[in-house]
């Protein structure tokens, strides 16, 4: 099976997706849970992309845990035999949640993860999604901003051509959820 010009990973050997159940394009709410150098406060998103391209300069300096926040209601449990979620474009590892619930962790693309039909109520249902991001662009803002950083007292922290290590020209790196967030139904 192919999505998006990927084959399925191998948690998926005998499954057929047949329909997209639903299309998560209403608004989200994008909270910083942990990380630096400063936390930003909630952002309403009525599309998802990078946080990078989200025209807030401190959050390309950002590293640490996002969570993305939706609901959607849901009313055909006994149609599909098997459910999943579709996370479609992502930066990184994302772990996924529905109703406080641990689905599991996406590690790769396509980002994609079985749902277990005990975790969803017919209705409503809230769904997390937390991404952590890497910390080449924290680096970055630190090298460019000439905050000391490195204190590593027995490591001879130099660059790859073993050169003074400087990060400041380093591209920005985009982190977050691009999505589209799909449910689908397979057998």
């Amino acid at each position: 099976v192919r999505i998006g010009g990927n084959a399925l990973p191998e948690v998926f050997p005998d499954s057929e997706l047949e329909e997209e159940i639903l299309v998560l394009n209403n608004s989200w709410t994008l909270k910083f849970a942990r990380g630096g150098p400063e936390l930003p406060g909630s952002i309403q998103l009525n599309e998802l992309d990078w946080i990078t391209k989200l025209g807030d300069s401190r959050l390309d300096r950002f590293a640490g845990l996002m969570r993305y926040e939706n609901s959607f209601e849901f009313s055909s449990l006994e149609a599909a035999s098997n459910l999943f979620i579709d996370l479609g474009e992502l930066s990184s590892s994302a772990q996924v949640f529905i109703n406080g619930e641990l689905i599991g962790t996406s590690i790769q693309a396509p980002y994609m993860l079985s749902i277990p039909k005990k975790v969803l109520r017919q209705g409503d249902n809230q769904l997390v999604i937390e991404i952590a991001t890497l910390a080449d662009n924290r680096i970055r803002y630190l090298d460019r901003s000439g905050t000391p950083w490195r204190i590593f007292k027995d490591i001879n922290f130099r660059s790859l051509e073993y050169g003074e290590f400087d990060a400041s020209d380093w591209p920005i790196s985009n982190y977050g959820l691009k999505g589209p967030v799909r449910l689908l139904s397979g057998n």
